[in-house]
């Protein structure tokens, strides 16, 4: 499983999410005449550090998410959401994530 598929199934995996936005997370591109909410994500910094011996195992991927809904009220409860999906350890399908 790719780091993009982990961080998408970690939305899906959410019932109340899923709920929300049903199947409707993107990278990079929101689909034409999506419903709303709709996740779009975009990775905004991927570094690979090295060393000696090659690439370190753990490194820092950032992720921006957009979060849009017709209510900004709605906007708010799925962004608290998506915090509380997001900042908890996890492995999803071999990805690790701190």
């Amino acid at each position: 499983m790719t780091f993009e598929t982990a961080v998408s199934a970690r939305f899906l995996a959410d019932a109340d999410m899923e709920a929300a936005i049903g199947q409707r997370v993107n990278w990079q591109v929101r689909l034409q005449g999506n419903p709303l909410p709709d996740i779009t994500l975009d990775i905004v910094s991927d570094s690979r550090p090295q060393h000696f011996k090659g690439f370190e195992r753990v490194r820092r991927t950032r992720v921006q998410v957009t979060l849009r809904a017709a209510d900004p009220a709605m906007a708010v409860q799925l962004r608290d959401l998506a915090i509380d999906i997001l900042a908890p350890p996890a492995i999803v399908d071999g990805v690790k994530f701190q």
